[in-house]
């Protein structure tokens, strides 16, 4: 072999080791693969807790690591989803931490607690917990017109479900009080937002003319709408025992003013689509990451827009589901978007949970 062929062989095995050697580390360090060696299986209960105090069933999937050797099955639906394993023991397998930290997630304007199971999905094969509740009266099976218009209902569903979860005999003892966190879509952003400790001190009556809402057509009449307090839109509804909110598309920027997002002390991140046709960037996500203090943005790139943080759709879906909903821009590849935001989410909430 000539000197020659000897210095392109070694130069192609230097690039080759290079090549392992990169991939290997982004295996390594990616939020989302190197669970892949110790992933659990999903186990899954369904608990409808009712508030008495609002009159408010509040449905709510739980999703959690279970024991590898429970049998799952895969559910038939519009969203693609994964094996699930119904009323599964918890995992055992939780050496590093005796207790999971605990995720609420909040779904969109008539949405509903199982359109971003691709999050939950995530997080608990990371070792959360993760708790998705459907806001009553404001669901895509049963949407009530008076209650749609009444959003600060939202958060304090959500501080009802983290207490009764905690006094569950299941979950009672494997969770820790200290890591308990918030990610929301859309109205479910603007949950977070609340909850987080802001001040929706520019919340207004509506008005069918003009309803100042995402989507201004569930306003039915005056009267309606007269028969609603909106003065319980600018109270506080701040929970203290949230840690950190992750919010996807945060809607209802216009609400909020700088008074009301500056005294925001929990720890905050925001994705957005650069291109959200819906909820505009400018008013509102941008808005928010400017007004609350060391909040976080990230905007992605290119022809991303809002409603690409729902689940894929199966074939079912797409003979069933409103077309803006399921389908992005052919640019878009919304599996990858799901995988890129659920590894900043993994991050940010194991930043702030001080989780190694």
């Amino acid at each position: 072999m000539s000197e020659k062929d000897k210095t392109k062989k070694l130069k192609l095995i230097g690039q080759t080791l290079f090549i392992l050697i990169f991939l290997t580390l982004n295996i390594i360090s990616s939020p989302l693969l190197s669970e892949q060696l110790v992933t659990p299986k999903i186990g899954v209960q369904t608990i409808t807790f009712f508030d008495k105090s609002r009159e408010r069933p509040i449905i709510t999937e739980i999703m959690y690591p279970a024991n590898n050797e429970v049998k799952t099955y895969l559910p038939r639906d519009v969203w693609k989803r994964e094996p699930e394993a119904r009323n599964a023991p918890l995992s055992t397998g939780n050496t590093n931490k005796k207790k999971y930290p605990l995720i609420l997630l909040s779904h969109g304007y008539r949405g509903s607690r199982l359109e971003s199971t691709w999050l939950s999905y995530a997080l608990v094969k990371q070792g959360f917990i993760v708790a998705s509740v459907d806001h009553y009266g404001e669901t895509w099976s049963r949407s009530i017109p008076k209650i749609t218009l009444m959003p600060w209902e939202r958060p304090q569903d959500i501080s009802f479900v983290i207490r009764e979860i905690l006094k569950s005999d299941f979950f009672k003892d494997k969770i820790d009080k200290e890591k308990i966190g918030f990610a929301g879509f859309s109205m479910g952003g603007l949950t977070g937002i609340w909850l987080a400790g802001g001040q929706a001190n520019l919340y207004k009556k509506p008005q069918v003319t003009n309803p100042m809402m995402v989507e201004p057509n569930f306003s039915d009449n005056q009267n309606l709408i007269d028969s609603i307090d909106f003065t319980l839109a600018t109270q506080s509804y701040y929970d203290p025992i949230i840690k950190a909110v992750f919010l996807m598309s945060p809607a209802f920027g216009f609400a909020f003013d700088k008074a009301g997002l500056e005294s925001i002390k929990t720890p905050t991140y925001i994705v957005s689509g650069e291109n959200d046709e819906m909820v505009p960037n400018k008013e509102n996500a941008e808005y928010f990451a400017q007004s609350i203090p060391k909040a976080t943005l990230s905007l992605l790139p290119g022809k991303v827009g809002h409603y690409v943080f729902l689940n894929e759709s199966t074939e079912l879906g797409k003979k069933n589901l409103p077309l803006h909903l399921i389908q992005d821009d052919p640019s878009i590849n919304r599996y990858k978007i799901h995988q890129q935001v659920a590894g900043e989410a993994i991050k940010f909430f194991n930043k702030n949970f001080q989780r190694n």
